[in-house]
């Protein structure tokens, strides 16, 4: 038998044919799955049930008419669209007009030349200040 999901919401609510709930009630106990939707159902149910009822404001309905239905618009956010466009445009010119290198580098190559860069570089701690370069200043030494 194929698994009855669209009946489980109704067999809960009590809303199925007789047959419809034999059927059902055959098929729960061989079937997990089934039996797991059974108990999510059950559980959104109550959880939706136990939501407080609001009241509506008075003269939300007049005279029983809903009123006129204004539909939601939102308005295009062109400058988004131009802004992406531009920016799409500076890329590709840049891929054109930039010059190919004179020699093809590779990831090891960069991976080496960062590795020996960084090793010449003092290293930066916390509790540390960066050492200050000193500079002759106008002509005195």
């Amino acid at each position: 038998m194929s698994h009855p999901a669209e009946l489980l919401s109704a067999y809960l609510d009590g809303e199925v044919t007789d047959e419809e709930r034999r059927v059902i009630a055959r098929h729960l106990p061989d079937c997990e799955l089934c039996r797991a939707e059974l108990v999510d159902l059950h559980a959104a149910r109550s959880a939706l049930r136990s939501l407080p009822v609001l009241d509506l404001p008075s003269g939300f309905f007049e005279a029983g008419s809903p009123g006129p239905v204004v539909p939601f618009r939102r308005r295009p956010r062109i400058w988004a669209a131009a802004a992406a466009a531009v920016v799409a445009g500076f890329i590709g010119i840049a891929a054109f007009i930039a010059p190919e290198p004179a020699v093809p580098v590779t990831f090891i190559q960069l991976s080496v030349e960062h590795s020996n860069r960084s090793q010449l570089d003092p290293p930066l701690t916390p509790g540390k200040a960066m050492p200050s370069a000193t500079l002759p200043i106008g002509g005195a030494e």
